[in-house]
């Protein structure tokens, strides 16, 4: 029985999995033996994990994996244990909750130290393609991305998306993935690449609501989404591309650079071909974009150009993997996009040139080439005066008082308009007024109600979500309380100018980000913010700024 409990997890076969569960159940607690002492096969709660992860039965999966853990590991029987830990990462995995994939690499660590050490080649081949899967890779023979692991789990499970059509029987598929995510893994490590991967993951899904879009399946940095509109799925790409420019300003150290792929088919009238078919070419579509780009079928551009509110670019022809012919493919130009359309003769004299300068009430910005206008902005203002003074320093009490030709425009202490009025110099006051800590409190026991509710129904995306916004929550009422449940109080004015001039900073960044990312991610790597702030080009290469 315990060898064929392996089989069915392996062949992720629910039914005999669910009879062979009842039948090992009575034996929970104990240890596998073959005759008299012969061999050990382990904890029988290891294999009731199998079962239970198989059957999708995840708490009662967790118990047993525990339960196996601790009693292989109290008689020492090493090789079963690494199993087990094998066998509890990839549960981790599938469920997908969050934490999952941090607890699940820490698993297969132990399992890699000891199939090393013990020369289980075998199960060190397994154990590393289960880490590059939750990296966001598939091992199988090669290296696979995300999208194929997650077209993999698709395919796999066929999940009915008849009520997220059209009314003319269509979805839309969006595809999206990391450029790159294996090398950031290594280079920064897997704690930080794993927020960074949560950072991603929130954008996603943020857009995703804001979209309509349903979220079929993720997968390490993968994400299959579909919507019944073609258009809002288009819109929901750019907003993406947008929302991860903006991320990248602000964390220069560790930017993202996402690829997307769209691509519309029948799913009603071809239900059953409808995943061997559309979502593979969705997929593949999506591995010929490059980081930054978007990229739909032909089919897709034909049902939304007609409105001409997106932006196409010229078409070029692909191969796809594993389908024949040459395919046309048009790609987006989002605003962050390299744009291929003629630049303005108004704008071409600014080409080849480095130029940061208010012209009433825009900014005219060029950076290697490209040219973009911006709106007038205080952040720009404040990174034009850092730009006029190579590597000085200035104290933000002093940026908030530079106009947009570096004129002195007023006191740091009249901060108003989009920032909050400055008390005294001592506190401001306390961070969350009474009834904003009762709207906390009051949201907070909804969403546990929700997050329950989800969970008794295992709707892992909406118990996700509630448990997303009950850790934001808390974490808010904590930065607001000290010891005893006391009212915290807001800083000092100096701190006051310090936080607005960065946020002014930060903002300007991520919207030139979107218009121009090449100079958006230059200033962001040279510009320093806090108390004190400056820009320090990179030595021996001093850029010649026209403000």
């Amino acid at each position: 029985m315990a060898m064929l409990s392996e089989v069915c997890a392996g062949l992720g076969d629910s039914r005999r999995a669910a009879e062979l569960y009842d039948l090992l159940l009575p034996y929970a607690g104990r240890n596998v033996v073959v005759g008299a002492g012969v061999a050990c096969s382990g904890a029988v709660s290891s294999y009731l994990g199998l079962l239970a992860a198989t059957m999708r039965r995840w708490v009662e999966a967790t118990l047993h994996f525990e339960s196996g853990l601790e009693m292989n590991a109290r008689i020492g029987a090493r090789p079963r244990l690494a199993c087990t830990q094998l066998g509890y990462a990839q549960m981790l995995l599938a469920r997908g909750e969050p934490g999952d994939t941090e607890k699940a690499l820490r698993l297969l660590a132990a399992v890699l130290e000891t199939a090393q050490e013990l020369g289980m080649k075998r199960l060190v081949e397994r154990a590393i393609a289960l880490k590059l899967c939750a990296q966001g890779a598939d091992a199988s023979g090669d290296l696979r991305t995300s999208i194929d692991a997650v077209v993999s789990r698709v395919e796999r499970e066929k999940p009915d998306l008849r009520g997220h059509a059209a009314p003319d029987g269509t979805v839309t598929i969006l595809f999206t993935d990391i450029e790159g995510y294996t090398a950031m893994t290594e280079r920064l490590g897997d704690t930080r690449a794993q927020e960074v991967l949560r950072a991603h993951g929130a954008i996603i899904r943020e857009q995703v609501g804001s979209n309509r879009g349903l979220e079929v399946k993720s997968q390490g940095d993968g994400f299959m989404v579909v919507f019944s509109s073609a258009r809002r799925a288009i819109l929901c790409a750019i907003a993406i591309q947008r929302a991860i420019a903006g991320y990248s300003a602000n964390h220069p150290e560790e930017p993202i650079r996402v690829r997307i792929g769209l691509h519309t088919g029948e799913v009603i009238k071809e239900s059953d071909d409808f995943f061997g078919k559309n979502v593979i070419f969705a997929a593949r579509i999506t591995a010929k974009a490059r980081g930054g780009e978007i990229l739909v079928s032909s089919v897709l551009k034909e049902l939304t150009e007609s409105a001409g509110d997106i932006p196409f670019g010229e078409g070029r022809y692909v191969e796809l993997k594993g389908i024949s012919g040459a395919h046309q493919v048009y790609e987006i130009q989002w605003a962050g996009a390299p744009s291929r359309r003629p630049v303005p003769a108004a704008d071409r004299r600014a080409e080849g040139r480095y130029v940061f300068r208010c012209e009433g009430e825009y900014w005219t910005l060029a950076y290697e080439g490209t040219v973009c206008r911006l709106r007038d902005a205080k952040g720009l203002r404040h990174i034009a005066h850092l730009l006029r003074h190579p590597g000085q320093q200035f104290e933000a009490r002093v940026l908030v008082t530079i106009g947009a030709r570096g004129a002195v425009e007023s006191p740091a202490i009249e901060i108003v308009g989009d920032d909050l009025p400055f008390g005294g110099l001592g506190d401001a006051g306390t961070v969350l007024d009474a009834k904003a800590k009762v709207a906390y409190r009051r949201r907070l026991g909804a969403l546990r109600e929700e997050l329950e509710e989800a969970e008794r129904f295992n709707d892992l995306g909406r118990a996700t979500r509630a448990r997303e916004e009950i850790d934001f929550l808390t974490s808010q009422l904590s930065a607001a309380l000290g010891l005893g449940g006391r009212d915290r109080k807001l800083s000092s004015a100096a701190e006051r100018v310090r936080l607005t001039v960065t946020k002014r900073i930060k903002d300007a960044l991520a919207k030139l980000s979107e218009s121009h990312p090449a100079l958006g991610a230059y200033l962001a790597g040279r510009i320093k913010t806090g108390h004190v702030c400056a820009y320090m080009p990179e030595a021996g290469q001093p850029i010649s700024w026209e403000l």
